[in-house]
């Protein structure tokens, strides 16, 4: 989304060479690459968590650090349908189970790699946002709130703008005002960096 492009592009202003997997779904962008830095940018699109898991594992010895802003669906259709599934005049119901844990994947096969991850969340964001920062053995965390179906927020999905709390594995929390997704992107690299 515009979260991981907006971290993408002001690692490359910085001069980091980026690996970049991102999905196909509707409302993910493609970063767009400051002035000279195009070289440094490699993009792999995916469609569904196993793909991105095994892309970004591929990319994992290659790397220094990863951030995970991506919100990956927790769960897929059990047993996904060969064709359309027509209107029928009674109800039907589909079998979830839960998707590959890409975050937790990585982090498991790590060599010595920083990882930020984010956490986008409907209630409890900065104790929730701590039990994913130490239950995934994160460095960092991005906590931010988002709306529950049916409400509108300044922070998270389909909005240009976030704001919310890093959360550290070590040192102290900061948080970070309400402002677009670009400027977000600059102060969290600053704390980061």
């Amino acid at each position: 989304g515009r979260m991981g492009a907006a971290m993408a592009e002001e690692a490359l202003r910085r001069g980091a060479e980026v690996r970049y997997v991102r999905g196909t779904d509707k409302g993910v962008v493609r970063p767009s690459p400051p002035r000279g830095s195009a070289g440094r940018l490699t993009v792999v699109e995916v469609r569904t968590a196993e793909d991105m898991a095994e892309a970004a594992l591929g990319f994992l010895p290659d790397v220094d650090g990863v951030i995970a802003t991506a919100a990956v669906m927790d769960y897929r259709v059990a047993t996904p349908a060969a064709s359309k599934l027509k209107r029928a005049a009674e109800a039907t119901s589909l079998d979830m189970v839960p998707s590959i844990d890409v975050l937790g994947t990585l982090r498991a096969a790590a060599t010595g790699q920083w990882f930020l991850g984010f956490a986008a969340e409907t209630d409890d964001v900065e104790a929730n946002g701590r039990k994913k920062l130490a239950g995934k053995k994160l460095d960092f965390l991005f906590a931010n709130p988002v709306a529950r179906a049916g409400e509108t927020s300044a922070t998270g999905f389909s909005v240009p703008t976030n704001g919310g709390t890093l959360l550290r594995a070590e040192g102290e929390d900061v948080t970070l005002p309400v402002t677009s997704k670009s400027e977000l992107a600059k102060r969290i690299w600053d704390i980061i960096a």
